[in-house]
């Protein structure tokens, strides 16, 4: 009997040896898995293991280290583009020498170099490199484990390498988001803005929509960039909606930081990102790298929320995730925000940012049929690229640029909005008005922080007159600061006061979440009314940055 329990015990031992012994791997606390098991609330090593190497043969590993480089510019109004361009170029390059140093002492540390498809970072505190799925498994994971051990290691992230999934009359459009007049006289053009399209594949050069235009494309040994009509798409809306704007294209390839990077070195002013991972699983490292990138480089990011999947939901793409980011929605020629277009969050800001014009679009020379998001995000960069044509200076102020958008949109009526902030949960701040944002883009004051700031603190006020009966919509919006990593990404809190000529506060945001918050009133009273800008808690950033409010009235 002894020696059945014995065999027993025996064979059940060599069974978790040979398939389950993964279980007692101790991993470090600064390893995740995205999109892998480990997203299921008990679920073992083992059990992740078997769905990397089920999932893809390869996976990308993506290191972000620990870093503090920040770079204010400042309250800066009505600069010429050469003197913006001074500016920016000043902080790549203080931001280049940093972060190039960072990263290559921290790879120097790693216990192999021979990796495949190794990139490092020149503007992210980011090294990532590819390996195979079974190697990676079989060795029980000992490479992260020492590569978490080298001190200035914030964070290892392991994800499969595949494809992201694509967000599925131009003169309608056009008319739809009250730009018909500047695109078709030719008054704005996007004359000297650098638009990126970040998407599945590159544009296609040879289409007819970019003739004697200005489209750069990344064509490097290391990469195998597919032409692909959704990117040819996208950069149509863009070059139609502003014609002398350049466009840089350049496919993802799960290596986000690499492209932007490659961008940066291009001197790109808005990005595009119509394309989108799960946002099932809340905010992840690809929005963190959004928000990292628009904070420090001061670079608008234009954002499709995405699109109604059957098993996903209406769970908000990452990076459409990102608190820097200009998150759009979906809404159709009656301003209604599309039945498809996603809205759901699981942690982090409520998105989208607002809504545009992206239902039915026949985008011209481009053969497949064109709905969703994606063309929701590609308008809107063509739109913010004719604003910075009108004022180079939004080219350094991504929050700027988001408080223009949301206080000049249209707020349609028959939507919900939160009395707290005036967002409504499907289609956020309203629909984008163009004419109206380039009317008011003077419209603004802007409100440096500081790290003695403590909560409580007004530490703006100002004055705008109203007569009875006017309407005002204000936006006050700013940014969180990130590293790369979610652990990293930190967000004060502000709130924005409005009170009539007597003193009494006639409406604030108080209990708003985000990074956007929006005053809408109808003045009851003829006078100078107050605006407040208050701190709530400023306990999370210490870095200085700029706020912007920006107001519309009607």
């Amino acid at each position: 009997m002894k020696r059945i329990c014995f065999l027993f015990l025996y064979f059940i031992f060599t069974i978790c040896l040979s398939s389950g012994s993964l279980q007692m791997v101790k991993l470090s606390d600064k390893i995740s898995f995205a999109s892998y098991s480990d997203l299921k609330r008990y679920a073992t090593t083992f059990e992740i293991s078997q769905d990397i190497i089920k999932e893809s043969e390869k996976v990308v590993v993506e290191v972000v280290s620990n870093s503090n480089f920040n770079y204010d510019v400042g309250d800066n109004h009505n600069l010429t583009s050469e003197e913006v361009k001074r500016i920016k170029n000043e902080r790549k390059q203080l931001a280049a020498k940093y972060f190039t140093t960072l990263n290559k002492n921290v790879f120097n540390q790693f216990p192999l170099n021979n990796f495949e498809n190794l990139y490092i970072s020149k503007y992210f505190p980011i090294v990532s490199f590819e390996i195979d799925s079974k190697q990676l498994v079989n060795s029980n994971y000992s490479l992260l484990n020492k590569i978490a051990d080298i001190k200035d290691v914030k964070t290892i992230e392991v994800k499969p390498k595949r494809e992201y999934q694509l967000q599925s009359t131009m003169v309608d459009a056009f008319e739809t988001m009250n730009a018909y007049n500047e695109i078709y006289n030719g008054t704005l053009t996007g004359n000297g803005v650098v638009v990126g399209v970040l998407d599945g594949g590159i544009v296609d050069v040879d289409n007819p929509n970019f003739e004697n235009k200005n489209v750069t494309v990344r064509n490097h040994l290391a990469f195998i960039e597919t032409v692909e009509q959704h990117a040819t798409a996208m950069a149509s809306i863009i070059i139609l909606t502003a014609p002398n704007a350049s466009i840089l294209s350049v496919e993802e390839f799960q290596n986000i930081s690499g492209e932007l990077d490659w961008m940066l070195d291009r001197d790109v002013d808005i990005v595009n990102m119509s394309f989108g991972e799960s946002g099932k699983n809340g905010y992840t490292t690809i929005s963190a790298t959004v928000d990292h990138f628009v904070k420090t480089y001061g670079v608008t990011c234009c954002v499709s929320a995405g699109n109604y999947i059957p098993d996903e939901g209406y769970y908000v793409a990452n990076p459409g995730l990102a608190y820097n980011a200009v998150t759009l929605g979906n809404s159709d020629e009656w301003d209604r925000v599309d039945a498809f277009s996603c809205y759901q969050t699981i942690n982090g800001v409520d998105k989208p940012t607002l809504s545009n014009i992206g239902g039915f679009i026949d985008v011209p020379n481009v053969a497949i049929d064109m709905d969703g998001t994606s063309l929701s995000a590609a308008f809107t960069s063509g739109a913010v690229a004719m604003l910075m044509e009108q004022d180079p200076t939004l080219k350094l102020y991504p929050a700027r640029v988001t408080a223009l958008l949301t206080s000049s949109s249209y707020m349609n009526p028959d939507w919900d909005y939160l009395e707290d902030s005036y967002l409504d949960d499907e289609g956020g701040a309203g629909v984008l008005d163009f004419g109206n944002a380039k009317d008011n883009i003077n419209n603004y004051f802007s409100v440096p922080t500081s790290s003695t700031d403590s909560e409580g603190d007004v530490i703006y006020t100002t004055r705008i007159y109203m007569e009875v009966g006017d309407e005002i919509r204000m936006s006050l919006c700013w940014l969180a600061n990130s590293s790369g990593s979610v652990s990293s990404t930190k967000v004060n809190d502000y709130e924005l006061s409005l009170c009539r000529p007597a003193g009494a506060e006639v409406q604030c945001t108080w209990g708003s979440t985000g990074t956007v918050d929006m005053i809408n009133y109808t003045a009851e009273y003829t006078g100078n009314y107050w605006v407040y800008v208050v701190v709530t808690d400023n306990s999370n950033d210490s870095s200085s940055q700029t706020l912007f409010v920006n107001w519309s009235i009607e």
